[in-house]
This record gives structure tokens, C-alpha cells and sequence, in this order.
């Protein structure tokens, strides 16, 4: 009896061993897959702290915007009623309405969050008539410096987005070139009708800027500004008639000033025995009376910013 009991206990015993093995050989994997588990890092931002406090960079930009010019355009209606009293028609000044632009500036960005620009602009627009033996152009360009101070709401090593305003100071360059052609000779200038003069005004905007490489940025740029002129200094419409009159030139709208003088009757010379009355000076103004130039609008730009002082990582 005794040696029938060992021998049915031996199984019972075999089994128990291979189920604590097969439990060793589960457990083992399952615990040494637990410890290849890698920590997660936390994340560093000591990249962002290593910016400079000022970020220096260049611009050049290209855009496009409205421009009012009520005044200047009252003149251009009435030069084309004229041209079409002579029985021009279908020939005529284009309006004024909007203005393309080219410019260069520097960008500064302080402490990641403010934005200082200043920027050279030149507005460039014109219409004319004409054709091969005379022409007529009225130009409307002006410069442009702006300063502008914009806060960054972003403040993001690749992206930028804010809004600010600015101050702008405008010079026009604004006139009317008279030219004439004759057969077998080169172009003559007969003359130039200047408006000149300049006005300051704000300038509300806001922007978007993104990381295109390392150290090159594009800029998106929008916003209205205010920028009327009041009392232009014009000149040059009697040097034009003078020398339209020497050149024996036939009186079509080619020769027809955009500006013309209010007061030139008053300055006739006396009769004969009159006493010559005290001078007077020429009154000039657009045609329809007004003197203003106006470039308020709305205005869009597209730039792109080289930052020097980047830095890379």
C-alpha cells in the first residue's frame, strides 16, 4: 500500500512544476516589457528664451490700395466732358480709385511681443490720352515714410499675428506731362503742371506672418489709412499755355491743363491812360475748383523679412 501511494502522488506532483514554470515564463516577459517602458520627457521650452529681446530684420514689400482723390477726379470728369465736346468720343482720363505701391523698410521685434517697422512706400498710379504725334499723362505717385508699432498676440518662433497703428507722412509727386511729337523729330516736353505738397495721418493695420526658412518670413499686411491732402501747391498752367501757344499746336484736349487759373481776368492788362493796378497773384486750382489730393483707403501688402539676428536651431 504504501509504495502504490508514492507512485500516484508523482504525477500530481510533476504537474504542479510545470505550472509554476509556465507561470515563471508569463510572468517574466510581461515584467520586462513593463520596464521597457520609457519615461516621457517633459517638453523643453528653453528654445524660445534663447531669443534675442530685439529681432532686427529687412523688408521690401509690394501692395495695392484705394485712394479717394474727389477733387482730382472732378477735373479728370470735366477734362473728359471737353474731350467729348470736341467730338472725341471714347477717348478719356481713367478715373482715380486705387494706386499700386513698392516699398523697403526695417522690422524690429522687441521682447517677442511688440512690432516696430518703419518703411519707405511709393504709391504709383497714372492715366493718359493721346496717341503718336501728342499725349497727356496725369501722374499721381507720392512717398511715403510710416512708422508703426503693432503688439504680437502670438508671439510664436513660426507664427505671427497682431494689430497696431502707425503715423505716416505723404509727399506728392502729383502732375500733368504735356508731350508732342513731330514728324522726323524726337519727343518735346511742352510742359508740366505740378501738385505738389504733403500731409501726415494715421495708419490702422493688422498683420500675419509665417516662417518660410531659417531667417526668411512672409508678411501679410492690411488695413486703412487716412491721408489727405489739403491745398496742393500747383503750378506750371501758365508756362504750359504759354508754350502750347509758341508751339502753334492745334487747341484739342491733348493741351488742356487739369488745373487752371480762377483769377487770370482780374489780371488783364489796364486800358490805355489806367494806372497799372497792384499784382496779383495767380489763383490755381484743379479744374471744379477743388485742391486736394487724397489717398485714404483701404490697403493690402505682401512682404517678405530677412531677420539678421535670427537665431537657428
Amino acid at each position: 500500500m504504501p509504495a502504490r501511494s508514492s507512485a500516484s502522488e508523482s504525477p500530481r506532483v510533476v504537474r504542479c512544476l510545470l505550472a509554476v514554470l509556465a507561470l515563471v515564463l508569463l510572468v517574466g516577459p510581461a515584467s520586462a516589457q513593463i520596464t521597457d517602458i520609457q519615461p516621457v520627457e517633459p517638453l523643453d521650452f528653453e528654445e524660445d528664451l534663447e531669443f534675442p529681446w530685439l529681432l532686427v530684420g529687412v523688408t521690401g514689400f509690394a501692395g495695392a490700395s484705394g485712394v479717394a482723390m474727389d477733387d482730382l477726379n472732378e477735373a479728370v470728369r470735366l477734362l473728359n466732358l471737353e474731350i467729348a465736346a470736341q467730338g472725341s468720343e471714347g477717348i478719356s482720363y481713367d478715373s482715380f480709385g486705387s494706386v499700386v505701391s513698392l516699398g523697403t523698410g526695417i522690422r524690429a521685434i522687441v521682447l517677442k511681443r511688440w512690432v516696430v517697422q518703419t518703411d519707405f512706400e511709393r504709391l504709383i498710379r497714372s492715366a493718359q490720352v493721346g496717341g503718336v504725334t501728342s499725349n497727356s499723362e496725369i501722374r499721381i505717385p507720392a512717398n511715403v515714410i510710416t512708422t508703426s508699432l503693432s503688439f504680437d498676440l502670438l508671439a510664436k518662433q513660426t507664427l505671427g499675428m497682431g494689430a497696431g497703428l502707425g503715423l505716416a507722412w505723404y509727399s506728392s509727386r502729383a502732375e500733368q506731362v504735356v508731350r508732342r511729337t513731330r514728324p522726323g523729330q524726337d519727343e518735346e516736353e511742352l510742359g508740366r503742371v505740378k501738385l505738389e505738397g504733403s500731409a501726415v495721418g494715421p495708419v490702422f493695420q493688422g498683420y500675419f506672418e509665417a516662417k518660410f526658412t531659417d531667417r526668411i518670413y512672409v508678411n501679410v499686411t492690411g488695413g486703412y489709412r487716412i491721408a489727405k491732402m489739403k491745398d496742393a501747391d500747383i503750378s506750371g498752367v501758365t508756362e504750359l499755355e504759354e508754350a502750347v501757344a509758341d508751339a502753334n499746336a492745334d487747341a484739342d484736349f491733348i493741351f488742356v491743363p487739369v488745373a487752371e487759373c480762377t483769377n487770370c481776368d482780374e489780371m488783364e492788362e489796364p486800358p490805355p491812360g489806367e494806372e497799372e493796378p497792384e499784382p496779383v497773384p495767380a489763383e490755381l486750382a484743379l479744374r471744379g475748383g477743388g485742391s486736394d489730393l487724397d489717398w485714404s483707403g483701404l490697403w493690402g501688402r505682401v512682404a517678405l523679412t530677412v531677420y539678421v539676428n535670427m537665431p537657428t536651431f
